[in-house]
């Protein structure tokens, strides 16, 4: 293992102090409003009620691997506290073993000189400012992340003429599906790519080698879709069925614009709102990259690529996933109103992007000493500066605002009266006896999706806290209407009683 491999394992291990801080800050940034689902079934599952967001009805809005692990960590301690302090904790290895993946997945597509390659991927990767967002935000994105350069490996070694050596590919393609079902698009198109390798052994063989990744992927994957059938009717889980809305909105591609530009160029993140010139401000990045990959220097250095097989099916591999990741940007622009969510849906594009990162990286220490000299600390800046951010920021940047809406009803509502919201994450597992309205986590709601004033008149339900707009957007006219009485505001969060 090379000293910049060490030092980017170092990083990322760093980031599991993050589950070390005291609970005004653990609860807080980096972790993610829509975490606290997972979180809330999870201690359902492990309490032996089930799993279920509100402990009465089955739920199927969330990704199971993912899932399986935060069940894990209720089950071993019944702790809230350290039961998230284990999950942080398990996102932070996470993020580890991705740096050391990316680096031997790098060296496999551009060739490891000196062995330099390697170190500088996985410094590129544990310093990433995306990444960080991405393995820390108490989601199935980092683990989705690892399984992603875990089945390119795999991938890179399975040849289409010899049906065994599909078996680990179609066995990791299956628990890729698990993390996050989207991906089994791309799982079709490796099947496909191996099916349509021409000159690898017979069709027969291809053929046999295709299916295995196919059949085991299923095999593997097939427990969560009975679930979903048997229990909801339905592939798709509710947690997508709610966010879907089909429209062409501007807002909607300006925001898959940016959501690409932001996975393309993993090393920077853009704080506030997506917008055409933040999109354009940070493809600035892999611009230079690109010009400097296109230069004198950038042309020899391209030259000297490995040709083997392993090489060629990795760069393929990495096509693939630019491919994969754009087909899910067109999809959730058209299919989902929930454009906040784009960058998550196509993070895959960060792999190729810090891809590009490294290898101008490499040409740029072939050139310059002063590069060689100061990389280790040019890589690992971004994402020590936000490790550290996480610790010793004002509280004002790292509470979430979630956390005035639990404020919120904590001081009106009494405890044993329920309450509705339509972003429930926080507010659920903190407190008892909330109602899901988007739909994410409750079929209920979501099958009187259009009719929610109906849906909170037949369950007697008195009490509603969100953000008035979201409020707005859910019953489709404003609550005072609906006769809905404004009682509270903290924040962004008002609080709404009738008799």
């Amino acid at each position: 293992m090379s000293r910049m491999t060490r030092i980017a394992l170092l990083l990322s291990i760093l980031f599991s102090t993050l589950a070390l801080r005291g609970e005004d800050r653990l609860f807080h940034r980096p972790l993610v409003e829509d975490a606290y689902y997972y979180f809330q079934i999870a201690r359902h599952a492990a309490e032996g009620r089930g799993i279920t967001a509100d402990g009465e009805h089955l739920t199927n809005g969330f990704h199971p691997l993912f899932f399986g692990v935060c069940a894990g960590a209720f089950a071993v301690t019944p702790d809230d506290t350290w039961a998230i302090r284990l999950i942080a904790l398990f996102l932070a290895l996470v993020q580890a073993f991705s740096a050391v993946l990316f680096g031997r997945f790098a060296a496999r597509v551009l060739g490891d000189r000196q062995g330099a390659a390697e170190g500088i991927a996985a410094l590129a990767y544990a310093g990433s400012m995306f990444l960080f967002w991405q393995h820390q935000n108490g989601l199935e994105t980092g683990l989705v992340l690892l399984l992603l350069l875990a089945v390119g490996l795999a991938f890179t070694r399975t040849d289409p003429a010899r049906p065994r050596s599909a078996l680990a590919l179609g066995a990791l393609c299956g628990l890729l599906v698990l993390a996050r079902v989207d991906t089994g698009i791309l799982v079709v198109m490796l099947a496909g790519a191996l099916l349509l390798a021409r000159g690898s052994g017979t069709l027969w063989r291809r053929v046999l080698t295709s299916g295995v990744v196919g059949v085991l992927s299923t095999l593997v994957s097939l427990p969560w879709w009975l679930y979903n059938v048997v229990y909801f009717g339905s592939f798709v889980p509710t947690s997508g069925r709610a966010q879907q809305a089909f429209a062409f909105e501007a807002l909607r591609v300006e925001s898959a614009v940016h959501a690409v530009a932001t996975a393309a160029s993993p090393f920077l993140y853009p704080f506030g709102e997506a917008s055409w010139a933040m999109a354009t401000a940070v493809l600035m990045l892999p611009a230079l990259a690109v010009a400097t990959l296109a230069s004198g220097a950038g042309r020899a250095w391209r030259h000297g690529l490995p040709d083997s097989e392993p090489a060629r099916r990795a760069r393929q591999y990495v096509t693939l996933l630019v491919a994969f990741a754009l087909l899910l940007a067109v999809w959730y622009c058209a299919s989902s109103w929930a454009a906040h969510f784009y960058r998550r849906y196509v993070s895959a594009l960060s792999i190729p992007g810090a891809l590009l990162l490294t290898a101008a990286v490499l040409v740029l220490k072939e050139r310059s000493r002063w590069v060689a000299k100061g990389l280790p600390l040019m890589l690992i800046a971004p994402g020590l500066g936000l490790l550290l951010l996480m610790w010793f920021a004002p509280d004002r940047l790292i509470r979430s605002g979630f956390f005035n809406q639990l404020e919120l009803v904590r001081a009106w509502v009494p405890e044993n009266e329920r309450v509705a919201a339509f972003q429930s994450g926080t507010l659920g597992f903190f407190r008892p006896a909330v109602v899901n309205l988007d739909g994410k986590v409750n079929p209920q709601a979501l099958a009187h999706r259009g009719q929610l004033a109906t849906y909170l008149d037949a369950e007697h339900i008195h009490w509603l806290c969100d953000v008035p707009s979201m409020i707005l957007f859910g019953l489709g006219t404003s609550p005072e209407e609906l006769g809905w009485k404004r009682v509270a505001n903290t924040g962004d969060f008002t609080l709404y009683h009738r008799l």
